[in-house]
């Protein structure tokens, strides 16, 4: 009687080849992650974007608090403050667990926002509101970011395409339809609650997602619990929430330290890539004994296309949603009486419409054009912003000087977003992710800031200091519009470095 046969040479585990990402079945599974990231992507800058504002006088009136009080500040602020915090906690976890996970994490919390919205009685109430959502807004800009970087390579500039154009065109229209109510005029709780079909729609492809996701059972993505990469957004992520929550104590400094913050971040990330390139090269080669691996840090290697990929994002947050918000506000004070004031806001929304179109199909573009031009696109769409701000700097209150400024900054940076994020993985798209949640409430903090700074000391008449507001308005928009420009260009200079430095240690390592 003879043994099993016994054999000296196992057959091979299967390996998945260059690309990490194996779909069992790659249909469904890129289905789902469209759908989800066309219906989370909109909801969660929706949800997280100042809607209390036009609705102010009845809500103090109603839940007795004073005009002057610091809870008015913090009820305003407070959601984007905890979008800042929770984002990259948010982008850490959508890097070592799998991204449909936080994307329904993310849900349901504005599921439970939006039911409380309708029993708000007390501050406390909108608070615990607001902290929902701008945490599960958080949660859901990480989470549907990752998604792209969780594709397969052949199908992640379909994806990139979805994010980048989802996120362009919702920030440029929303601060036009912040201002209507999406239900009865006469609640102003219907304004914690906007597009509860799209809400309704998001959970609906987030639950397929996950079906789907079950279903395929493809392989880990990179589990490491120490991502460090994952939570440098919340070094600005940190201040900004602390700066949001105690604004009503810092009425002169606000300004300043935001402005520091933001520009700090961008600093950040030059430094980050310089430092990370620098480790990348000796991790490439297998080492003859082993060693601590850096890579950690650096998205297996590729810190500098990493840190082209964040400073890309926070350009885009940084720029096209509070520069639209801009346009809003001064057309609704450059007016004196309040009917006229309705119509510039209405035609104020037309342009911003056509502007979202516009960034929409640039972040399309971006995203389907040739993997060889990608690297000149990038530096190509920075640069076009770069135009843009100029030619919005002179700019005043009227609609046509404002066309091609917003036309060509919107423009750029969906090029320049869809096209950086087409080829990066998921540690790169789970970190965009979070900073686009940590820039957007830091930028239209600053920019807010600005403006009251600028308004700060009128007197005179009511008609004397409306006008006075009109005028003092625009000259906030220009003050932001020059930090605008420095953003855009510093971004652009960091953005290029990091990307021909990738490209040359891609020819170290080919040659």
């Amino acid at each position: 009687m003879t043994g099993p046969v016994q054999h000296d040479n196992p057959p091979p585990r299967p390996t998945l080849g260059r690309d990490p990402v194996a779909h069992a079945r790659p249909g469904p599974s890129t289905i789902c992650s469209l759908l989800a990231i066309l219906s989370a992507a909109p909801l969660a800058l929706v949800v997280l974007t100042d809607r209390l504002t036009v609705k102010l006088p009845g809500i103090l009136s109603e839940l007795g608090v004073p005009a002057g009080s610091p809870a008015v500040g913090r009820m305003l602020l407070i959601g984007g403050a905890m979008a800042c915090l929770a984002a990259p906690l948010a982008g850490w976890l959508a890097r070592v667990l799998p991204p449909w996970t936080v994307l329904l994490a993310g849900l349901s919390m504005l599921v439970c926002g939006y039911r409380l919205s309708s029993t708000v009685h007390s501050v406390g109430d909108l608070y615990l509101v607001r902290t929902l959502h701008g945490s599960g807004a958080g949660c859901l800009l990480a989470a549907t970011a990752a998604l792209v970087g969780a594709a397969a390579a052949r199908v992640r500039p379909l994806l990139a395409a979805a994010w980048a154009a989802a996120v362009i065109g919702t920030v440029v229209a929303d601060p036009w339809l912040a201002r209507f109510s999406p239900g009865p005029s006469s609640d102003w709780r219907h304004q914690l609650r906007p597009y509860q079909w799209l809400l309704a729609v998001a959970a609906v492809f987030g639950i397929a997602l996950a079906a789907a996701s079950l279903a395929d059972r493809r392989p880990r993505l990179y589990p490491r619990w120490v991502d460090l990469a994952a939570l440098l957004p919340l070094a600005a992520g940190g201040p900004t929430a602390l700066i949001a929550l105690s604004l009503p104590r810092l009425p002169g400094r606000a300004a300043v330290l935001l402005v520091v913050v933001l520009l700090a971040g961008l600093a950040a990330i030059a430094v980050v890539a310089a430092g990370l390139t620098r480790g990348a090269g000796p991790a490439r080669r297998a080492p003859a004994r082993r060693t601590p691996d850096r890579r950690a840090w650096s998205a297996d290697g590729r810190g500098a296309v990493g840190s082209a990929t964040a400073v890309v994002t926070l350009v885009a947050a940084a720029t096209v949603g509070p520069t639209a918000a801009g346009v809003i506000t001064i057309r609704t004070y450059s007016l004196l009486d309040l009917p006229a004031a309705s119509g510039g806001v209405a035609g104020a929304g037309g342009l911003l419409s056509a502007v979202a179109v516009v960034g929409l199909l640039a972040a399309v573009l971006g995203a389907l054009l040739p993997e060889i031009r990608r690297r000149a696109v990038i530096v190509v769409g920075l640069l076009v912003c770069v135009v843009g701000a100029l030619i919005l700097l002179p700019a005043g209150t009227g609609i046509l000087a404002t066309v091609p400024g917003l036309v060509l900054l919107v423009a750029g940076n969906g090029l320049a977003l869809g096209s950086v994020l087409r080829s990066v993985g998921p540690l790169a798209t789970a970190v965009a992710g979070a900073v686009f949640g940590v820039t957007l409430p830091l930028a239209e903090l600053t920019r807010s800031a600005v403006q009251s700074w600028r308004l700060r000391g009128l007197t005179g008449t009511q008609t004397q200091v409306w006008q006075q507001v009109g005028h003092t308005t625009v000259v906030a928009q220009r003050l932001w519009v020059g930090l605008v420009l420095v953003v855009t260009l510093a971004g652009a200079v960091v953005a290029a470095a990091a990307l021909a430095i990738s490209a040359s240690g891609s020819d170290r390592s080919a040659g």
